[in-house]
């Protein structure tokens, strides 16, 4: 529920709590408007879209909901979704690439908030869960999988990472999410040497408690303007925006 909370503070759909005082003396924290059906409906109001939570996977836990079980992950990834959105700034031929993507929600919840050239590179065995979970909730001929012909409407691109770097495909954004600082520092490079020369901007949300950070891989490059601060949604992760 902490959570549910967090997001709407993020995206502005309710006041952050001042801690220097408690919220009787402030008494706009109605406890009417707690449930998680209310505060998602807050949510939609600052959105302007009505989310939905997919549950294909039997004994999903989470919050219960009239939209679904809303689980840890959904709420971090409709955080995500809205900040790839807000950078895209409603350009509809935004183009994101995401590197290691879990299920694909992040993918999912930003189909909802317009973007429709979202790619995803990743292992094969996360890349058919990625494909099962976006072909359940987009529909099957919105995913296409390495190596399957384009049949209808693509909006979700699967991608192996042995063929990334076949693709001369460019991109308008890169993400990654909890996962770069995961890897050997030198997969880890070559997916920065990758991202410096298919596009021109990088989100990047991971923690710092590894070896190595995000912030290594840039700090030495001069052309790189970086903007760094604490990720709303999870206490130890930094959000980071890199442009050059």
């Amino acid at each position: 529920m902490s959570g549910l909370r967090t997001l709407a503070e993020a995206l502005g759909a309710r006041r952050v709590p001042y801690l220097e005082t408690t919220s009787e003396q402030v008494g706009w924290h109605d406890a009417a408007l707690n449930s998680p059906d209310a505060i998602i409906d807050q949510i939609d109001a600052v959105l302007g879209i009505e989310l939905v939570f997919p549950n294909p996977y039997p004994g999903e836990i989470g919050l219960q909901s009239k939209r679904g079980i809303v689980g840890f992950r959904s709420i971090q990834a409709i955080y995500q979704a809205w900040r790839i959105a807000e950078i895209a700034k409603r350009d509809p031929g935004f183009r994101v690439l995401e590197i290691g993507a879990g299920l694909g929600r992040t993918a999912y919840f930003a189909n909802l908030f317009g973007i429709k050239d979202y790619s995803i590179v990743d292992i094969p065995l996360t890349n058919a869960a990625q494909g099962y979970f976006l072909g359940r909730t987009l529909g099957d001929q919105a995913v296409q999988l390495t190596g399957e012909e384009i049949i209808g409407d693509v909006r979700a691109n699967i991608i192996l990472a042995t063929n990334l770097l076949k693709s001369d495909k460019h991109f308008d954004l890169i993400v990654n999410i909890d996962s770069w600082t995961e890897m050997s520092h030198e997969t880890a490079m070559s997916y920065w040497d990758y991202a410096k020369t298919h596009t021109r901007q990088i989100l990047s949300i991971n923690h710092e408690h590894n070896p190595f950070t995000v912030r290594s891989l840039y700090e030495t490059d001069p052309s790189v303007t970086a903007t760094r601060f604490p990720y709303w949604m999870r206490r130890g992760y930094i959000e980071e925006f890199l442009a050059w």
